[in-house]
């Protein structure tokens, strides 16, 4: 498979902030016309806090450190949110650090890993659509009878979101609908269901009319991109995913100014343009 890793990046951002625009009411969903529609009425499938998005944008525009301190791999973060926060720091990082161990175990007690591991596990298979692998991963994560995790737990939004990325065979709109109408689905699960269709399905599978609501957004949508994420249009998407692509190959010198992109074809170096 030819992984042009810098368009999954910008496929994730975007994915993400279209996932989170539509839990928040800020985008319908569906089909153009009468079939398109904001999410279930009352459900609670948003992250209500934006400290998490504003780390991100940060994260993505100042000379910070890509590096992940070993505290912060081991932590095991309390929310989806919490861990979505480190999000730019995994990805610029993740083919740099070894899964553990206890991961190619066939039925590891889940306390021994991490969830912060197991997303990153996630993220990698999603990248290689790798369907074997983010199958037995929810199979780690699936909890005993005796010892369910609580509904908001990170735990139980990956699981929920693995049920509907394999189910829905990495398609994008699929995926993200099936989390969208679950009737108590984990608050933000749905925007990690779009981070892992996107990483499996690259940008093109994103469908061109939601990409295009990030290009041109309405004035209220602009308002709420810039208040939320920091940014008025996906054109900063663009730029970030070139950001991290650059922390991810090391080349990132933390300079601003726009560079040529490039693509990488892994496991070897390519020069080959792709950006869309």
């Amino acid at each position: 498979m030819v992984s042009f890793r810098n368009s999954q990046f910008q496929a994730i951002l975007v994915g993400m902030v279209i996932a989170d625009a539509v839990s928040q009411g800020q985008l319908p969903w569906g089909t153009r016309g009468a079939a398109a529609r904001p999410p279930r009425a009352g459900a609670a499938i948003a992250i209500v806090q934006d400290d998490w998005c504003h780390a991100i944008a940060a994260a993505l525009t100042a000379p910070l450190t890509s590096q992940m301190s070993e505290a912060a791999i081991a932590t095991e973060p309390p929310t989806i949110a919490a861990l979505l926060t480190d999000l730019p720091q995994r990805l610029s990082t993740l083919d740099q650090r070894p899964l553990p161990a206890a991961l190619g175990d066939e039925n590891p007690p889940l306390p021994q890993v991490t969830i912060s591991a197991i997303f990153d596990a996630c993220l990698q298979a999603s990248l290689q659509q790798d369907a074997a692998t983010l199958y037995a991963l929810g199979q780690q994560l699936s909890p005993a009878p005796s010892g369910a995790q609580p509904q908001s737990s990170p735990a139980a939004g990956l699981s929920t979101a693995l049920e509907a990325l394999l189910t829905a065979q990495g398609d994008f709109q699929l995926a993200v609908g099936q989390s969208l109408q679950l009737s108590t689905p984990p608050p933000g699960s749905v925007i990690l269901t779009a981070i892992l269709s996107a990483s499996w399905g690259d940008l093109p599978s994103i469908p061109m009319r939601y990409r295009h609501w990030l290009q041109q957004p309405s004035p209220p949508r602009q308002g709420w991109l810039q208040q939320r994420w920091h940014c008025s249009t996906g054109n900063q998407l663009a730029l970030w995913s070139e950001t991290l692509w650059q922390r991810w190959s090391g080349q990132y010198s933390g300079n601003p100014e726009r560079s040529p992109l490039v693509a990488i074809q892994l496991p070897n170096l390519s020069s080959n343009c792709a950006f869309l």
